[in-house]
């Protein structure tokens, strides 16, 4: 998802600067989803769980508490990554006065620190998820406070971008944790879990423009922070609970 997010800002940007406009842009980004509808086109479908673990039907799933909690993590996880990438741009122009290619390059910037975290992760699978993601629900709270009331634009919109990299376990973490706890749980799981992610994605942006209608980007990034931290108290939760 980051790595996209960084090619498509960055052939945008370039189409920008060579002197076209948006509709050039997304004219040719265009080709992007008929590759994918080819590329998919030929695939087979795989089962929809592992022969290595018997099948564990949604719905006995959906009784469990500790999934229940799961969504609601991802469901903040989600809201923690999004909230912030979406009002970035806008936030480095009106509130923080830089200029509108600055507002670009920041959200380029944390996709690539979301880039670096994730890989970072993966290369680290000896730690405690749990742990890393509560640290990185702590640090964003850190980030996004950070990012919305420190005085000087240019350290502001650095702490902006640093929420890229502190939140960028989040999602896939869970994802892996949930995996690991129902590994029957199959492709439907994670269909519920991708579905609630995408809903706390959508929900904080507009939580944040909401409040910023009333405010300011400022208040509404911050109060972007709260997704982080009440996922945290859930994530220890989880570890707790985790056998």
């Amino acid at each position: 998802y980051c790595v996209g997010a960084v090619v498509t800002i960055s052939a945008g940007t370039l189409v920008l600067k060579a002197g076209y406009g948006w509709k050039t842009a997304c004219l040719l980004l265009a080709p992007m989803p008929v590759v994918l509808l080819v590329a998919l086109a030929f695939q087979r479908f795989p089962k929809m769980a592992s022969d290595d673990h018997e099948a564990a039907p949604l719905r006995k799933v959906l009784r469990e508490k500790w999934f229940l909690v799961a969504l609601a993590a991802i469901f903040l996880g989600g809201a923690t990554e999004l909230g912030m990438a979406q009002w970035l741009p806008a936030y480095a122009e009106t509130s923080l006065g830089f200029p509108t290619w600055v507002g670009g390059t920041s959200l380029l910037l944390f996709s690539l620190a979301m880039v670096a975290g994730r890989m970072i992760i993966g290369f680290v699978p000896r730690l405690d998820p749990f742990l890393i993601m509560a640290w990185g629900c702590g640090l964003s709270v850190v980030a996004f406070m950070g990012g919305s009331f420190l005085p000087v634009p240019s350290l502001a919109l650095a702490a902006c971008v640093i929420a890229g990299f502190t939140g960028s376990c989040l999602w896939p973490t869970t994802l892996a944790v949930t995996a690991d706890r129902y590994p029957g749980g199959g492709a439907s799981m994670f269909g519920v879990l991708a579905a609630l992610g995408n809903a706390g994605g959508m929900f904080m942006p507009w939580l944040v423009g909401w409040i910023a209608d009333r405010s300011d980007l400022h208040i509404g990034l911050a109060v972007s922070a709260v997704a982080p931290a009440l996922m945290l108290p859930l994530l220890l939760w989880m570890r707790a609970r985790k056998a």
